[in-house]
């Protein structure tokens, strides 16, 4: 039975050599596509999870309105003040990052 299958198969791309490149090409083109997103939405869901008890982990982050006009950044003690306003902020930590 299969080998019937793929007698027909092969002998159906041998007659329509076209119309076979454009199919087999867009089965790559999906597949890759359908891999490539599920690569991504995989990192995605896992950032931080190295992390023992990464359910706990929060990221402060602050965007460009937060800068005051003098220059300078309003959020040195931002960890220090979700540490005293939240119960369950046990500790935190800050990265500059410049640019």
């Amino acid at each position: 039975m299969w080998r019937n299958y793929l007698a027909s198969a092969l002998g159906n791309l041998s007659r329509n050599r076209f119309y076979a490149v454009i199919n087999v090409t867009g089965l790559a083109l999906g597949v890759s596509a359908a891999l490539l997103i599920a690569l991504f939405v995989r990192d995605e869901t896992s950032y931080d999870r190295f992390f023992p008890g990464y359910r706990d982990a929060y990221l402060l982050t602050e965007s460009k309105d937060m800068i005051d006009r003098r220059g300078g950044r309003r959020s040195p003690g931002r960890a220090g003040h979700a540490r005293q306003h939240r119960s369950d902020a046990d500790s935190g930590s800050q990265v500059f990052r410049p640019g």
